[in-house]
């Protein structure tokens, strides 16, 4: 027990079933409630049932127990996919929106280049360059960006995979 110095005498080892339970102890009730000041006062129990039993039978007689609350493992796993179907949405969510944020950041990058090289570009359309000549450049620019900018961010990360961003 972490909040008590107990002390308890082993009276007998279960044979090992593969489960969680192999790593449980298994104390008396009222022992429990007595080394915590708690007479007579039941938080939680655990039920396993054998295979063959009813499970189905026994919730229905458990909800009619007045102050008793019932927790059946599917309703917990029907929780736990819940959380695991959210968080999901959530960090899709958030990727779509670093993507698009990415996005704007190598338009931007792009739009000023196209700008700074206004002059450039009218020099290459006087010699001849057709508009699909200065579409292709810009996108070959952009894609050399793209592809330095993701090797460099998948480097980075892992060579510090504790570090979030620079």
């Amino acid at each position: 027990m972490p909040e008590k110095n107990v002390e308890f005498k082993v009276v007998g080892i279960l044979d090992r079933t593969g489960t969680q339970d192999d790593g449980t102890i298994f104390v008396p009730l009222k022992t429990l409630q007595k080394i915590f000041d708690r007479p007579d006062e039941l938080t939680t129990i655990g039920i396993k049932l054998k295979k063959d039993a009813d499970s189905v039978r026994l919730e229905e007689k458990l909800y009619k127990l007045p102050d008793v609350q019932v927790v059946s493992l599917t309703q917990v796993k029907d929780t736990i996919m819940r959380l695991i179907s959210t968080a999901k949405v959530m960090v899709l969510s958030i990727a779509l929106i670093a993507i698009l944020i990415a996005m704007v950041g190598v338009i931007n990058t792009i739009l000023m280049s196209v700008h700074e090289r206004f002059q450039e570009i009218g020099i290459l359309k006087t010699i001849g360059a057709m508009p699909w000549d200065v579409f292709k450049l810009i996108w070959i620019e952009t894609l050399i960006l793209c592809a330095i900018g993701g090797v460099l961010g998948v480097g980075w990360h892992s060579s510090f995979p504790g570090q979030r961003g620079f």
